[in-house]
């Protein structure tokens, strides 16, 4: 069995992120229909943040390019 040692995902910098700044007219986060994993959801509804899977985000960096407030960061750890 292999053991992974490095993994990256993205994250998201709640600060900068605002769906109603995104799309002031349907409040859908840009970044959610971008990924092809689906593993960031607007769980709570449109107009809200999304959350991000960080065990299962692949780290494509398809969110962080569909982002247009740049409110999605990918980060690295392990070896």
């Amino acid at each position: 069995m292999s053991i992974q040692t490095k993994k990256t995902f993205a994250i998201l910098n709640f600060k900068d992120c605002d769906p109603g700044r995104c799309d002031p007219e349907n409040g859908v986060c840009a970044a959610v229909a971008a990924c092809a994993h689906k593993v960031i959801y607007q769980i709570d509804g449109v107009f809200e943040q999304p959350m991000i899977n960080q065990n299962l985000c692949q780290g494509c960096w398809d969110c962080m390019d569909a982002c247009p407030l740049d409110a999605i960061q990918i980060k690295n750890i392990g070896s």
